[in-house]
């Protein structure tokens, strides 16, 4: 069931007045406000998300005498909608890394999914290393599961301080590992398989060998502003034409 609490019209207007604009020698995608047509204004709902990010971040201030990294990690305002239609099936288990200790990782796909030659999308979510957690993400990725086909796989990674860097590295790669070496019984397909972050997926190729780099796809999680346009990379990843894509 879609429980967005906004009109999806919003969305349609967003996507036919995109366009692109040369500032500075620079192209800039541009989406105005769907439902105001004037120039320089802010957006009526951002400016609310703002107010109520504003008290929000001084009553926490006020509570813990300023900064605080386990309020950082969960961040209520980062509340995302579940707008799966249909029905989704989760996992959560914990896999070994290395033989020192456990992480979890949870999967999503969708419960009617023909469970065989799968795509893959191993997301790797952002956070600089010391914030993020499958709480905030848990709807993302249930949706982005039943757009694309694809069988999600989110790592719930060690984070810094009190994993430093490159704990998050290790944890990621083991987890790309698990999904190469038990591709079999979780019906994935790995020559159609992806992962995606910003600086995170992008540090792997350095430690994936050759077997498991043929998997990797970076995608900029940045996609996640335009639903349709990730779906359109990911499904043409999975119909085989996206091997232009590997490495």
């Amino acid at each position: 069931m879609d429980n967005r609490k906004y009109d999806k019209e919003l969305v349609e207007a967003i996507r036919r007045k995109e366009h692109v604009e040369d500032v500075g020698g620079m192209p800039m995608n541009m989406k105005p406000i769907p439902d105001d047509d004037r120039e320089c204004v802010l957006d009526s709902r951002v400016k609310a998300t703002m107010e109520r990010k504003r008290v929000l971040f001084t009553e926490r201030a006020s509570m813990r005498s300023g900064y605080s990294l386990l309020n950082e990690r969960w961040r209520p305002d980062k509340f995302t909608y579940d707008l799966c239609s249909g029905g989704i099936t989760e996992t959560e288990q914990l896999i070994d890394v290395d033989g020192t200790h456990l992480i979890d990782v949870f999967t999503y796909r969708e419960a009617l999914s023909a469970k065989g030659n799968t795509p893959a999308y191993i997301f790797l979510h952002g956070g600089g290393f010391t914030s993020g957690t499958e709480r905030i993400y848990h709807n993302q990725m249930r949706f982005l599961a039943e757009v694309s086909g694809a069988i999600v796989i989110f790592p719930d990674y060690r984070l810094a301080p009190e994993a430093p860097f490159p704990a998050a590295v290790d944890d990621c790669m083991a987890c790309i590992r698990w999904v190469y070496d038990n591709a079999g019984s979780l019906g994935i397909d790995t020559s159609k398989s992806c992962s995606a972050v910003t600086r995170l997926a992008e540090a792997l190729p350095a430690r994936a060998s050759s077997r498991i780099l043929s998997m990797l796809l970076l995608v900029h999680i940045c996609f996640f502003l335009h639903a349709i346009a990730a779906t359109t990379i990911l499904k043409i990843f999975m119909t085989g034409v996206g091997s232009c894509f590997q490495w």
